[in-house]
């Protein structure tokens, strides 16, 4: 009910300054038209009465300033802020040349009565907001006109005028105004009824457009899904053809390095050293496949501490190995609750794309910083480097599965992505801010356990 009243309130607001405008643009039109009309009426009032000819320009020519005057008011703030008062007034200004030409030619003998109702008609036409003001506009007629009867040049206080013909023009006047008042509202109501079902069909429209945005969002994200899908299917099976024959070089790597032949041979040492490092990267890329291939839910989750989750994390990313120098800004003692291993799957795929963009930079100088923060019931983390930074058109593509900025066999592009899963299944939303030849930040928060919250914040 509030919602229906407050979208009545700005349909009612929206229609008056709608009003306002056109009435305003009548009303400059009107004016116009009164003034294009003076010269014809000139000549009739010359051929009328030749007499009073100087005496009727001049009453023209008064009008004429004050309607110049009025319309170039209308183009003002002062007429804006007080628009109803003042067409109100405009609306008199071509009322009292008719009433002075009334007065000098008889009074109510005079046939210029009938300019008055040539005026206020289109008048009441124009201007007016509400029956109000067309009252008060009537009866602002009925007074001048009374009053250039009362005062015209031939009107004697012993005589007095003609009141009967007074009475009948007069009744003509209301008359002829009761019809512009009927014309005027049954206008109003159709315009009315026009501009709000014109507003119902742009709000019909704009939520067409909304929804039809919709679709081609869900329609997009629904194909790009069954694409995932695909993908993760084909990637199941490419892991189950990878994993066994990958298990079987681990194995084989092992008893190839407790061999003493190999041992005593640094050719055949490196060579088992390069096989090894190069197993663990497939078992690595193969990892991530299952993870992507085969979503499931979290571990249990138990407390423990934040050093040793990053601590384990910059071991299973080498980060020292790749002679990237790391800061770790902890608070000391603090525990976060969640799947561990996860966690540190996560936090080191972050901290190996923070390598690789280190390793693209070229930098020699390549470091990683780590600050931690509390914010409530949750520990905030973020992970900085001063890589190449990340292209503004690629900001949108970073999460995807399996994009990637860099050479082929660097990667194949799951690492954000399956950070961000393993992230959001804690509650988490991973935000990433990045200038390119400055660096990136990847921001996150993780929960803190409720006895330590409770401490904290005391």
């Amino acid at each position: 009910m509030i919602l229906a009243e407050e979208s009545l309130q700005e349909q009612h607001m929206l229609y008056r300054e709608y009003e306002k405008s056109i009435r305003t643009k009548l009303l400059r039109l009107v004016c116009a038209l009164t003034l294009i009309s003076y010269p014809i009426f000139a000549i009739n009032d010359y051929l009328a009465y030749p007499e009073l000819h100087h005496e009727f320009t001049r009453f023209r020519y008064l009008s004429g300033t004050s309607l110049v005057a009025a319309i170039a008011l209308t183009f003002s703030g002062l007429y804006q802020n007080h628009f109803r008062f003042l067409s109100f007034l405009i609306a008199l200004t071509p009322l009292f040349p008719v009433a002075a030409m009334i007065a000098a030619t008889g009074g109510e003998e005079s046939i210029f009565f009938v300019g008055l109702i040539l005026v206020a008609i289109p008048m009441i036409l124009v201007f007016p907001t509400n029956i109000t003001d067309i009252v008060a506009y009537g009866i602002m007629v009925i007074l001048i006109y009374w009053l250039s009867c009362r005062f015209h040049l031939g009107y004697s206080p012993d005589t007095g005028g003609d009141m009967q013909l007074f009475i009948h023009r007069s009744t003509a006047i209301v008359v002829a105004m009761l019809i512009a008042l009927i014309a005027w509202y049954l206008h109003e109501n159709r315009r009315r009824q026009l501009f709000l079902a014109n507003k119902k069909l742009e709000r019909t429209n704009e939520r067409q457009k909304d929804l039809l945005a919709e679709l081609d969002r869900t329609r997009s994200a629904l194909i790009q899904e069954e694409k995932m899908r695909a993908v993760g299917r084909m990637s199941g099976g490419i892991m189950h053809e990878i994993n066994n024959p990958l298990n079987g070089i681990s194995m084989l790597v092992d008893v190839m390095e407790s061999n003493s032949t190999i041992k005593a041979d640094k050719e055949l040492r490196e060579m088992v050293t390069d096989l090894k490092v190069s197993s663990a990267r497939i078992s690595s890329v193969v990892k991530d496949l299952k993870m992507f291939a085969y979503p499931s839910s979290l571990e249990d989750r138990t407390d423990f501490y934040v050093e040793e989750m990053f601590e384990k994390s910059v071991l299973v990313a080498n980060v020292t190995e790749a002679g990237v120098a790391i800061q770790l800004n902890l608070l000391p003692d603090t525990r976060i609750r969640g799947a561990r291993s996860q966690l540190i799957q996560a936090i080191a795929n972050l901290l190996q794309n923070s390598i690789g963009a280190i390793d693209q930079s070229g930098r020699q100088d390549g470091k990683i910083t780590i600050n931690q923060t509390l914010s409530g019931n949750r520990s905030v983390f973020s992970i900085s480097d001063n890589g190449i930074g990340i292209e503004q058109d690629d900001m949108s593509k970073i999460f995807d599965p399996f994009f990637t900025t860099r050479d082929i066999g660097s990667g194949v592009g799951l690492g954000l992505s399956t950070a961000k899963s393993i992230l959001s299944e804690h509650g988490s939303l991973l935000l990433c801010a990045s200038q390119v030849n400055v660096g990136s930040i990847f921001s996150f928060d993780l929960p803190m356990p409720e006895t330590e919250t409770s401490i904290s914040g005391k």
